[in-house]
């Protein structure tokens, strides 16, 4: 079990540490009493829990006893409460849930005994605003979780080839708290195998991992006219047009397949189309098909203008 320090040598042996240090969640737990689907209580948790405060995300590392390959059942759960006139309501979210197996990776005698930390997670829910490290290397495996304005966050454990389960909690700021997301340009990467489901959601958003293109429209005659080429395995969209018509006809927004992705439009000489929307993929104008472009087809009209479009990378 961890202990505290000795305060007369506390100030000697601790190193100073940042405003958010990692706290204990759990500590030392053998129980083996299984890990049942939570319901919605009107008692506040209690036990192995952070008070998440106005802090959007937490890290957790997982620890154990006393093992190489020793095991322990976990799961994630956030609380938010509702006040239903009567009293408070806890509504739990079941957010991560699996096992995760202990290392090599040795915590300090003089805190936890024959204490490991574990070098492998898995998640078996696999819900948008989790983030996976399981490098399997014997160096730290962590849990990040988005707590999604929960009020508590609970880990609850359930050990299996080990003996007890040890886990910490760090809270962040923002991504860049835990200082392993890089940001370059347009895009945004990260080294962990399991981070696809939240950077997708990320990047709905913010329009992080798209190529940007402003293609100019100056039509000799009416026709067709390519904004967006195909690139195979990918999604174009459309999300500014701006252009002016030397005459009357119509105008339309098809695939590179000529499959129509909107009606045709009338307009009338010298009228003109002011279409303009976040670069972003939610606020596309229209989204073309996967390994399909995206072009302008005129009917009698001659236009003019400028697009903006793009392409996943």
């Amino acid at each position: 079990m961890l202990g505290p320090l000795n305060a007369s040598t506390a100030k000697s042996r601790r190193p100073s540490v940042s405003k958010r240090p990692y706290a204990i969640v759990i500590n030392g737990s053998a129980a083996t009493t299984g890990l049942a689907n939570p319901v919605a209580s009107t008692t506040i948790p209690s036990s192995g829990i952070i008070k998440t405060g106005d802090q959007p995300l937490v890290r957790l590392v997982f620890g154990g006893s006393t093992t190489d390959g020793g095991t322990v059942n976990y799961q994630v759960v956030l609380w938010s409460p509702v006040d239903t006139g009567i009293c408070m309501m806890w509504i739990p979210t079941l957010i991560a849930k699996g096992v995760y197996t202990l290392s090599t990776m040795a915590m300090p005698s003089a805190v936890v005994a024959d204490g490991l930390f574990a070098d492998t997670i898995t998640d078996t829910i696999g819900q948008t605003g989790t983030m996976l490290h399981s490098p399997a290397d014997n160096s730290l495996a962590w849990l990040d979780v988005d707590l999604r304005n929960s009020q508590i966050l609970q880990v609850q454990t359930d050990v299996g080839t080990a003996t007890t389960a040890y886990v910490f909690g760090q809270l962040g700021e923002s991504l860049g708290s835990f200082a392993d997301i890089t940001v370059a340009g347009t895009t945004l990467s990260t080294t962990d195998t399991n981070s696809a489901a939240i950077l997708a959601a990320m990047q709905l958003q913010t329009g992080t991992g798209l190529t940007i293109a402003r293609p100019s429209i100056s039509q000799e005659a009416a026709g067709t006219t390519v904004l967006q080429a195909a690139v195979a395995g990918k999604i174009a969209r459309l999300h500014n047009l701006v252009f002016v018509a030397d005459a009357a006809g119509t105008w339309q927004i098809q695939d590179t397949d000529g499959t129509a992705l909107t009606g045709a439009f009338p307009i009338s000489a010298n009228g003109s189309v002011d279409i303009s929307r976040d670069l972003v993929p939610s606020n596309a104008i229209v989204v073309g098909a996967v390994g399909k472009g995206i072009q302008l087809v005129t009917v009698t009209a001659k236009v003019f203008g400028v697009a903006s479009v793009s392409v996943e990378q």
